[in-house]
Formats: C-alpha cells, structure tokens, sequence
C-alpha cells in the first residue's frame, strides 16, 4: 500500500500539469470580435471613481488631471495618447470578455487599472490568473483600451504591465518608473524633454524606448529584448540572458559613472559620436568589441584595460561573465520602427457610436524616429490641484477658460499687453503731467569779421623816397 501511495504522487503532479495547460489552451470562451459600427458606447459623466467590469464598449471622463500617475494594465491591449481637451479620457471595448476597468484618485495622485477581473498587480501568483485569463496561442487579447491624457508634464509616471501590449505615446514625466513582466511596451516622449530619472525592469517581455533623455537612469533586464534610444546623463545598467541595444544621445556630466553588469546575454551600445568617456573593463569568459571613434579593438577573457574614447570624460564601467558586448558610434545606429502594430485610433473611435457630446478627443503624432512636437522641458512644479503649471502646449480657444497665471510683481507704472487676468485693483493715481520742455537758449550771433586794413597807395613810377 505505501508503494502504491508513492508511485501515485508522480501520476498525480502530472495530471494537475496536463490539466492547467489544458484549461489554458482549451478554455470555455473567446470571441474575438472587436466592437463594430452597430456597438453603442456607454459614456459616464466626468468622476473621480471607476470601478467596473465590464464586456462591451464604455468611456470615462475624468474631471481632474493630477501630477502622479499610476499605470497598471495587463491581458489587454492598451494605448495611451494625448487629448485635446483638460480631462483624461478612458475607453474600453471588449467582444464580450470580463475586463476590470479601475481608477481613483487619491491626493496628487491618479491610479488607472485595467485587467481581467481579480489581478493584483503586487502579487506574483496572480500571474497565473492573467494566464487562465487569455489564450496563450492568440497574440493578442480581445479586449483593446485608449487612455487620452492632457499635454503636459507630469511629475511621476508609475507603469506596471503583465501581458498584452502596452503604448505610450508622447507622456512626459520627470520621474518615469517601468516594470514590466511578459508582456510589449513601448514609450516615447518628446525629445525636447528630459526627464529626471528613468527605471525600467524587464523581465521575459520586450521593451522599446524612444527619446529617453534623462539626467539619470537604472535599467534592469531579465531574459527579454529591448531596444532603447535617445538615452542620456548616467546610471546603472544589469542585464541577465536578455539581448538589445542601446543608443546614447550624449553622456552624463564627468563626474558621472555608469556601471553595466553583464550576465551571459548580448548588448550592442551606440555611444555619441560628438562627445566619448573613460572606458574600463573587467570581462570574465566574454568578449567586448569596440569599433568607434576610429578605434578597432577586441578584448576577450581577462583583458582589465582602461581605454579613453572620443573626447574622454565621464566613466563608462563594463562588468561582464560570458556575455558579449558590441560598441560603435551613434551615427551606426538604426531605429526600430515605432507603434507599427498600433490600430488606427482615430478611425477607432469615429466608428463607435458615442450616445452623447462626451466624445473622446485624441491627438496621435506622426513618428519620427520618437515623438516631437513643440514642447520645450519646464521647472514648473504641481499646484494644488494637482496641475502642472509649465504644462499646456497649445493655446486655449476663444471662449474657453482661461489659464490662471500669477501676476507679476512689477511697479504700477508697468505697462500690460491688454491681456492680463481681470480684476478689480485700486484706483490708479492720476499721471502727473510731465513738466513743459525748457525752450533752447536762442544762439548767439557769430560777431562779424573785422574789415581788413586799406592798403597803401603805391607810388608814383620815378618818383624818390624822400
């Protein structure tokens, strides 16, 4: 009897093994039918609180934009854009499967949840129900969200995406925050920005950033791809059995480091070709081959060398076990082609019945090589509304609501533009007339030349001096 009891165990893990797969494979659902012309949209009014499940097409307008933004999605295809308008937008169309839709806000703080139903994003086992939740051998999920956001800088951009595929578009955020697990992501912001810090932890998904100026940086790859440029200033950069490159724009200040710990995986580094560092190397059983700044150079097991590249400057630390790493210029590089796969959203929406006037206004850029427009990077910090005040790019219309401004501390003598705030100030002083010019002395008349001397009469021819 106890051996049978233990021959069975086996037999046992095997068939719970058999059964999760299939259940995942198999599953008791799936209509992959996205919403058509004849799907009417459920729009809500502006709110501060989402929390629903829901299986057809919705939208939610949110009446304030705060300064921190928490951004978690997973099973789903979510894209986020830019609005035209001060609110952000929310819209979820499903062909049927239960997708849970979350947002709330909490002091300066705006959180956004999109998921199947009961994920919770700070619990690993959960992952399994992201599993269950989708079909492993359909590339993406039936269920497609856009959130527009205002045009402007925020302070915070907190992003946690488990499967699906992620795109963001044109946010811009001092401090960005991105963990991603398994699923597709990709981020652009303007490259006339630069953020102060960018994170990024990837784990077995594929990652692509684009216009990643920052002051400072901490990249974390497991055993996924990514592709990463317009990166900036320094940091540090720990790479497993993942594979990617890296594209600088320039380096940091020289009395910056950055450190790059390499397990077994491959990485291909693009560095400015107006500018250089201090390179040094510590490789165990793996390879850095250098082809930039007209030098040739390949340095295999235990080559510990110190090489200036370019102009020199900053400290750039290569750490690596077998892996291998290739450097060139900058001017080397080719960028991957950006949101490819990302439907036409404008078309999207029009095709959507909208029920009333709260229909979604979005603004999608053309790309090139990363997102650019016209925003130029601010110092402006939050208001007590949770609103940045460097934010807007674009000029309110005619008859909208004014941007409140702060008055400038200037004398009353100051002369406006027309186009200040209306208020109610104290009556000015009248204008002390100015004083009556003092007329020119009239000038005084030059004296008048003396007559010259007659000259004497000569004398008569012949005539003797007496």
């Amino acid at each position: 009897m106890k051996k049978l009891f233990f021959a069975a165990i086996p037999i046992c893990l095997v068939s719970f093994i058999l059964f999760g797969i299939s259940a995942a494979i198999l599953g008791t659902k799936r209509d992959y039918r996205y919403p058509t012309t004849d799907t009417t949209v459920v729009s809500h009014a502006a709110k501060l609180f989402v929390d629903e499940i829901v299986t057809s097409a919705n939208e939610w307008t949110l009446e304030e934009v705060k300064s921190y933004v928490d951004l978690h999605t997973s099973g789903v295809n979510t894209y986020v854009v830019q609005s035209d308008d001060e609110h952000v937008h929310i819209r979820v169309a499903s062909g049927g499967t239960k997708v849970s839709v979350q947002a709330s806000c909490e002091g300066d703080r705006l959180t956004i949840t999109i998921s199947p139903p009961n994920v919770v994003f700070d619990s690993f086992a959960d992952f399994g129900k992201i599993l269950w939740n989708n079909d492993i051998f359909n590339s993406s999920s039936n269920v497609e969200a856009i959130i527009a956001f205002p045009k402007l800088i925020y302070d915070e951009l907190y992003v946690k995406h488990g499967s699906g595929t992620l795109m963001l578009d044109g946010f811009n955020a001092r401090y960005n925050d991105f963990d991603i697990g398994s699923g597709r992501f990709e981020y652009s912001k303007s490259d006339q920005f630069t953020a102060h810090r960018i994170n990024l932890d990837l784990g077995s998904g594929s990652a692509v950033l684009s216009n990643a100026q920052t002051n400072s940086y901490d990249i974390d790859i497991g055993s996924g791809k990514f592709e990463i440029n317009g990166l900036s200033g320094y940091g540090e950069i720990d790479m497993g059995t993942g594979s990617g490159s890296i594209a600088y724009d320039r380096f940091g200040s020289d009395d910056g480091e950055t450190v790059v710990d390499i397990g077994s995986g491959i990485m291909n580094l693009y560095f400015p070709d107006n500018g250089g560092c201090e390179l040094y190397t510590a490789i165990g059983s793996g390879s850095i081959s250098i082809d930039a700044y007209g030098i040739q150079k390949k340095l295999t097991m235990n080559d510990n060398e110190d090489i200036t590249l370019g102009s020199g400057g900053s400290i750039y630390v290569i750490e690596m076990g077998s892996g291998k790493v290739n450097i060139k210029n900058t001017s080397e590089y080719t960028a991957p082609e950006m949101f490819s796969s990302r439907p036409d959203i404008p078309k999207m929406i029009t095709e959507l019945e909208i029920t009333d006037n709260t229909a979604m206004a979005v603004e999608v850029p053309e790309y090139v090589w990363g997102y650019s427009d016209s925003l130029h990077q601010g110092t402006g910090t939050a208001d007590s509304s949770g609103n940045s005040s460097v934010a807007v790019t674009t000029v309110p219309e005619a008859g909208s609501e004014a941007v409140t401004q702060e008055l400038p501390s200037s004398s009353p003598t100051d002369a406006g533009d027309g186009n200040e705030a209306v208020v109610t100030p104290e009556p000015p002083e009248a204008p002390v007339p100015p004083e009556a010019p003092v007329p020119p002395e009239a000038p005084v008349p030059p004296e008048a030349p003396e007559a010259p001397e007659a000259p004497e009469p000569p004398q008569a021819p012949g005539t003797a001096d007496i």
